[in-house]
């Protein structure tokens, strides 16, 4: 949240605009419109078209993937066995692209900050994937398992 305060707090930096309403409907609306600016900034400078269209690859998961997940968990000095969340951020981060569209993000856009709406159609994007993928192996595993 943006640090604005209101006429009665603004000579005053030591004073705690997190307790004034005023103070903080004014950060609320200066950051609203800061969202707002980048978010056009986003747009005008071609890295939402490019989320939005960039090809992205999810590779065909292994029917182990809950061990070959776990496996780099515990490699990576975790001491569970990832639970569903885990799966996909493995999937994610470790079975897809993603991590290389981020680089790439970074080279290309550097003002498409992570949180903004380029990120986060990306983000959504990726997660669709993932889940499809997720959902395939699923069924994959069930088609073997009445074989």
């Amino acid at each position: 949240m943006s640090d604005v305060r209101c006429e009665q707090h603004a000579g005053d930096p030591s004073s705690r605009v997190d307790e004034c309403n005023e103070c903080l409907v004014l950060s609320s609306e200066a950051t609203h419109h800061q969202t707002e600016a980048a978010e056009a900034e986003e747009v005008a400078s071609g890295a939402l078209a490019w989320a939005e269209t960039v090809e992205i690859t999810v590779d065909r998961l292994p029917d182990d993937l809950r061990r070959v997940a776990a496996a780099h968990y515990v490699a990576h000095g975790h001491e569970r066995v990832p639970g569903s969340n885990g799966l996909e951020a493995y999937v994610r981060h470790h079975r897809s692209n993603y991590e290389a569209l981020l680089r790439t993000l970074a080279q290309l856009f550097p003002a498409a900050t992570r949180g903004g709406l380029t990120y986060s159609t990306l983000r959504h994007r990726v997660d669709e994937l993932v889940h499809d993928a997720l959902d395939d192996l699923q069924t994959r595993c069930v088609d073997d398992d009445d074989d």
